[in-house]
This record gives structure tokens, sequence and C-alpha cells, in this order.
């Protein structure tokens, strides 16, 4: 028992080493108190027998003593989490709530202890070392994420296009004799993969058979392993990854050794009748130069008569003319230039492509010009041009019609390089008209489209005032280049590429009420740059990129090599309806043209030469001179 180490009474209860109460209010020279015989605690009222509250919770019924004691005779048993009730309920109710209560304490306190284990153990462990996650469901991990995996890339193989449009399979040679691979990361989404799949197919088609594939429902994807089709249910999924799992353990979807490399074997199907369907590009459609009458107009207009006759009347709406009031708009003034090389283009004012303008950047452009050009028209001059690490082909005019020994002014070559912008920006609106009318009717044609081209004009140094039309510059540009018609002569073409572009200069003479016809038609076919080309990649489907369009207008508006009404009726004269043609149900170019004098876009005769320095150009509206012969619609 322990005793006090100043009396040496003996205490029950008082902590080994100390002093009881009495003696140490003795040594502290204050009043004696009574003392509680077990603890040796003294008290300023404590009554007999002497025992202080604190001990006798402590050895009393139920106290700390009795319950230790208990627990010493009858341990818990762990695996049952057996546990004893201080007091006895007083009926089943009360048993049942109190043990649902104690239950779901004790579930808290389980699961905040592993949580807490688990989040102690990630904190002590070692950078990179894996902690093993907590096995409570639902439960958390606090451990920092792992470095993100890479994400895994599947390789869908098109081995083989097949022709189903005339009732059974039959291959599509020549364009297929080896099989197209497209590396896709799993979680690009199924959408773009068939998109990319449709690009391809469109692309080889394309190439090899003059065959556009415009939609996905023209395609049916087959397994090359089984030759089965490729279930929609499949194709709905997410992502790639997603369709990859699910169809990767299947024999007769995916081969063993294809799973290894993480591959899809697929056949195309594609649905084209070259009797008719899509497009019914038939080489006998075309008026080849075998076939032409002598009276070319005669045929052409028998042809439209008969694939417009009751027995053959199309079941879609037939495109409807604009007219030359849908292509007339208006060019603001130019904006004056005050920086080193300051960036023009011209832009659609508030998203109407009926109003533009020119507006420049307000950031400096430094760029490179090599002082030789590389290549030259009959006006222009080409020169490399490097601005932020990008190659352009950079034009300047050297000859406007006067010769090429006549000098050309810095505001001539100006005026002729915004000339020729107007020119390609109202080519470009005609062009995806005409395009998007094809389309509509599911008629194979080239894609067309132009550069966004900008004008750099030179502030500072030995040429300030200096104006260059920038274009992207194509590495293997000679090798692809083409031209499909001339300034004062039509083309006739029997591939595709130069079909399609015969059919838009008719196009845009029928669609503008014959105010005006896209002229000296040329551009890049990509069909003809190399795969490694930049801007050529193998998904993207074939198109000929065009640039230096000359138009012929009624008013002769358009600058250089517009030679008005005189081009107009000579295009007229030369040009011969194809396929493409016939299909849009364009008229035969024979008779009187329309009595139409509106043109697309104001010319330049109607701008103001104003400048304003720093502001971009506010639109103006055409003075009423300019407009007072024009016989509007």
């Amino acid at each position: 028992m322990p005793r006090c180490s100043g009396c040496s009474k003996p205490f029950p209860l008082l902590p080994t080493a100390r002093r009881c109460g009495a003696c140490a209010r003795r040594a502290a020279g204050e009043s004696v108190w009574p003392q509680c015989v077990h603890c040796g605690a003294t008290y300023e009222f404590l009554d007999e027998p002497f025992i202080c509250g604190v001990c006798v919770d402590y050895e009393g019924p139920g106290g700390t003593a009795e319950i230790a004691d208990n627990a010493v005779r009858n341990p818990a048993n762990p695996k049952t989490h057996s546990r004893h009730k201080a007091a006895a309920p007083e009926s089943d109710d009360e048993i049942d709530i109190n043990e649902d209560q104690a239950l779901k304490r004790r579930a808290a306190e389980i699961m905040g202890s592993l949580s807490s284990s688990y989040a102690r153990a990630s904190s002590r462990g070692a950078p990179g070392v894996k902690v093993a996650p907590p096995k409570v469901k639902g439960g958390q991990t606090h451990q920092a994420p792992p470095s993100k995996k890479p994400v895994q890339r599947i390789n869908v193989r098109i081995d083989k296009i097949v022709n189903l449009g005339v009732g059974k399979r039959a291959s599509m040679p020549p364009g297929f004799s080896w099989a197209r691979i497209l590396e896709i990361p799993e979680d690009t989404k199924m959408k773009e993969v068939l998109k990319r799949i449709l690009e391809v197919v469109d692309r080889e088609t394309t190439k090899a058979h003059d065959v556009r594939v415009y939609f996905a429902n023209q395609m049916v994807l087959m397994w090359a392993t089984s030759k089965t089709e490729v279930s929609a249910e499949y194709l709905k999924l997410p992502t790639l990854g997603d369709f990859w799992r699910a169809v990767s353990h299947n024999l007769n979807y995916v081969k063993a050794t294809d799973r290894k490399i993480n591959r899809v074997d697929l056949y195309v199907n594609v649905k084209y009748n070259p009797e008719g369907g899509n497009g019914g590009d038939d080489e006998n459609d075309d008026d080849s130069e075998a076939n032409l009458d002598k009276s070319k107009a005669a045929k052409s207009k028998t042809t439209y008569e008969t694939r417009s006759g009751p027995g053959n009347q199309r079941k879609r709406t037939r495109i409807a003319a604009s007219g030359g009031d849908a292509y007339h708009t208006e060019v603001s003034t130019a904006i004056g230039v005050t920086y080193e090389v300051e960036k023009m283009q011209l832009v659609a004012v508030n998203g109407n492509p009926k109003q533009i303008k020119w507006v420049t950047s307000s950031t400096l452009h430094e760029v490179v010009i090599e002082n030789t050009s590389f290549a030259s028209g009959e006006t222009k001059h080409v020169y490399k041009l490097t601005m932020g690490g990008n190659m352009f082909a950079a034009k300047r005019f050297y000859n406007i019609g006067q010769g090429a020994f006549a000098p050309v002014s810095n505001e001539d070559n100006l005026q002729n390089i915004k000339d020729e912008v107007l020119r390609q920006y109202v080519a470009k609106l005609s062009a995806e008209k005409f395009m998007e009318a094809a389309r509509s009717d599911n008629i194979s044609i080239y894609d067309l489209c132009f550069e966004d081209p900008m004008v750099l004009v030179v502030k500072r140094g030995a040429d300030k005032g200096q104006a260059f039309l920038v274009d992207f510059f194509y590495e293997d540009a000679d090798l692809a280049m083409s031209k499909f018609s001339g300034t004062d002569e039509a083309g006739h073409h029997a591939d595709l590429v130069g079909r399609t572009s015969d059919a838009w200069a008719h196009f845009s003479y029928w669609d503008s009420g014959e105010t005006i016809v896209f002229v000296d038609i040329q551009g890049i076919d990509t069909a003809m740059l190399p795969s490694t080309t930049p801007r050529n990649g193998s998904s993207e489907g074939l198109k000929l990129i065009l640039f230096d369009i000359m138009i012929h207008s009624k008013k002769k508006r358009y600058g250089l090599g517009d030679k008005g009404p005189e081009g107009l009726q000579r295009f007229k004269e030369q040009h011969t309806c194809n396929s493409i043609c016939r299909k849009l149900e364009l008229p035969a170019l024979s008779g009187a043209a329309a009595n139409n004098d509106d043109d697309i876009f104001t010319p330049k005769s109607t701008i103001s030469t104003d400048t304003a320095e720093s502001e971009p150009d506010a639109p103006r509206d055409i003075p009423a001179e300019e407009n007072a012969g024009d016989d509007e619609t």
C-alpha cells in the first residue's frame, strides 16, 4: 500500500512517492483540514467517515474498480464484438434501441479508424511508394495520385474497300491494294473515329474512282476476320477504348495476334452504284470529246430536258438562283497603316458576308523575305516569306497591263492586291454554295477551297510602302499545280477535279444572273502532293486549293483580267456542260444573256480612297450615281 512521504501513513489510493494532503498543507504553513483516509487528499469540510467523493465513485458499486475487475474476470471476445452492459435495460424495446445506436457508433469508429490509418500510412510512405487502397467500400484515398499513365493507342486498320452498290460484293481496284492504318488514342470519341474512317474512305474512293462518300450511311463497316457486319451497338459506345474492350476478346472480331498489338482489322463496304445513286458519275453521262456533237449547245439542252422530263423528275427541290442582288455587297475605304509590317485582312461586318471591310492588326509583325523571287507569273513575282516560324508565299505585282517593264507604284500594287483578295473572297462564297448544292443531292465533286489570304504592308526600311499578298507556302506545289481554264478559254475536262472546276464556272454564271463568271481557274490538287507535305494528311479528303482567280463581270468591275461582257459572251459560247452541270440542272448556255447588271461586290471605282489612322473602315453605301443605270432584282 502506498505511504505518504511526509508522515509515512498508508493510503490505498495515494499516488506513489507523493505526500498526503495534510503533510502538504503543514509544510506550506496552512491550517489543518480533514483528510480522506483512502487517497490522503484534504478537504476543508470533509465529514466522517472521511472518504472523499472521488474515492467513493472509484470504489463504490459500478465504479471504475468494479468495471476493471469485471473486465479482467470476463474479457471481451474481439471476434464477436461482445460487450458488457453497465446496467440492465428496463424493456426489450430499450435493448433494441441501445444495441442499434451502439452498433452505429462502433461502425463509425471503425470506419474512421480505417480511414485515418490509410491516411497515416500514405503520409509516412516515401515518395513513389504505393500504399494499398483501403478495403472499405466507398473509402476515399488520400494518397497522391501516381503519374498519369500514357493513353493507350488503338490501331484501326482499313484492310479493303468494297463496292456493294451493284448488288454484290466487288472489290474496287486499283486504288486499294494496301491497307490504311489509323493510330487513334483510346479516349477518342467513337463519333470522331467514324469521321476519320469516313475521311479515308472518301479520299481513296475519290482518288481511285471519282466517287465521293459524303455520309456515314454510305458505308458499312465489316470485320475482316469473320466478314460480318460490325454491330451498330458497338459503334454507339462512347469511346474507342470502350469499343476495344467490348470486341477485343471475341475471336470472330479480333484475331489473337491483333489483340496483342491493339489492332482492329476492318473492311469497308461502300454503297455506290455506278449506274446511279451517288451522283451517277458514269463517264457515259459526260460529253467526252469522242461523243461531242457539232452542236454542243443543242446536245446539252436535249440532255438537260430529258433528265428533267416527267419520267425522270427529281424528287428534290430544285436550287433557286440567287440573282444579282444576292451577290451585291459593299467594300469600305482602305485603312491607313502605321506599323513596320502591318497585316490587313478582308472580313465580314458582324458576320454578314454581303458587307465586308478591310481591317488591320494592332500588333507588330516581323517578317523575313528573300531577295530573289522563286516563281513568277504573267503579272506577279512570288517570294518566300517567313513569319512566326512559318513559311508563306508572298506575291507582288510587276505587270498591271502596261507591260512587264513599266514600273508599278506601291499604290497601284496595293490596289491590285486588294482587288485579288476581293476576287478570292467572292469566289470562296460561290464555291461554298456550289459544294453545298452538290452535296445536298449527293453528287460527287471535288472539294474546292481557298486559303485565307492576308496583305502585309512594309512601313520601315528601303521598301517602305511595298505590299505583298501572302498565302500559305506548299513546298511541293510545283508537283501539284494544275490549271483548268484561261482568261479567254473555258475548260473542258474528263476527270473529276476538272469537271468540278468547269461546272463551278457554269454555276457562278447561272447563280449570279449571268453577271459574272470565274475564269483562269487554277490551284493545287492535293491528290498530287506527297503525303509528307504539311497540311496534306492521309486522312483528309482530296481538295483543290484555288488561287489567282479572275472574274469577267457585266460592268467590268473586278480589276485586272476582267474583260466585261465580251468575256462573259466568250465563256457562254465555249462552255460545254458535263455530268455535274446536268445533275445540278443548270440550264445549257445558249441564247441571249439575262439583262441583269448586279455584280457581287462594289468595285474599287466606288470605294473612297480616304484613310484613317489605326481605325477600321466603316462600311460605305454605293453612291447613287454608280447604280443609277442598274436593273436591281
